[in-house]
């Protein structure tokens, strides 16, 4: 895993040039080879998910930060160990009339995503279900340089990470860090200057005093990210009038972009979202027109 630092870094070394323009040049053009890289098709690296409980008489809840619109997917309410899928309204103004008054539900039947916010009807009810939703990321300015004072303690099978001699931050949430074990975790919740939590649990043997480092990472998967140097080397030595350098890089960007499309364009035919044993049914879905006879 390449971090930030690492990039802009490897970047200043090939062209020989650390100064500052060269390097807050290098920065931005990372950052826009990689926005451009993410906004080239629909990768499967880029798909994120949201799992958000439902609040008693409300309808409308904001989309993560990292949604990019337009690209919400599959819509699902958990609740009770069943899954209940619902009819989407794609028009606003056809939402807004069906869903003219208050009522409520512990299962909505229809929902609407207007700007970065998803709307449902009815009201939930209470505080029994989760919101599901499949959407793809988009990608973060990457900006802040490695972090690495002090030592940490890192538990097997924990999230938690306890700091010595840390000054942890909440803008460190996001961001990952390289544990013990030699793998990236990413950071999921910030609580002081010497306590962080992991998004998944830290996997390696329990270890006290370890060094670490927090970095600013790629959205780009490992293994691809020299991809996002490549771009900004085309363009520097194309400045410089040294053509077959330029060439060379833009040959190796053109090669990574084919090599990450092979690897990450391939989606299975089945895109059902399983969890576990769920069930899924809609209660809404009732048989209606019957008579008795």
């Amino acid at each position: 895993m390449k971090t930030f630092e690492n990039l802009y870094t490897d970047f200043t070394t090939i062209t020989k040039d650390n100064s500052a323009s060269n390097v807050t040049f290098g920065k931005a053009q990372i950052n826009d080879t990689q926005k451009s890289v993410c906004n080239m098709a629909d990768f499967t690296f880029l798909d994120d998910e949201m799992y958000s409980s439902s609040v008693a008489s409300q309808g409308e809840y904001r989309l993560p930060h990292n949604y990019q619109p337009g690209s919400l997917g599959a819509v699902y309410i958990l609740n009770g160990g069943n899954k209940y899928p619902l009819k989407e309204i794609h028009s606003q103004e056809e939402f807004d009339k069906l869903a003219s008054d208050s009522s409520t539900a512990t299962i909505p039947e229809i929902y609407c995503v207007y700007n970065d916010y998803i709307k449902f009807y009815p009201l939930f009810a209470d505080t029994t279900s989760v919101i599901y939703a499949k959407y793809r990321q988009v990608a973060k300015e990457m900006s802040a340089d490695d972090y690495d004072t002090g030592t940490i303690t890192a538990t097997y099978n924990s999230l938690a990470i306890v700091g010595s001699g840390t000054t942890f931050t909440s803008a460190m949430v996001g961001r990952q860090i390289l544990l013990p074990d030699g793998l990236w975790y990413k950071i999921r919740t910030f609580t002081d200057a010497t306590n962080l939590a992991l998004e998944k649990t830290y996997e390696g043997a329990t270890t006290a005093g370890a060094s670490y480092t927090i970095g600013d990472c790629p959205i780009i998967p490992d293994g691809f990210q020299d991809i996002l140097i490549y771009k900004p080397l085309e363009h520097y030595f194309m400045h410089t009038g040294e053509e077959k350098r330029s060439v060379f890089y833009k040959n190796l960007y053109d090669a990574g972009i084919v090599d990450l499309k092979r690897r990450f364009l391939s989606r299975s035919a089945n895109q059902v979202f399983v969890k576990g044993s769920l069930e899924v049914k809609n209660p809404n879905d009732y048989p209606t027109g019957l008579s008795s006879s």
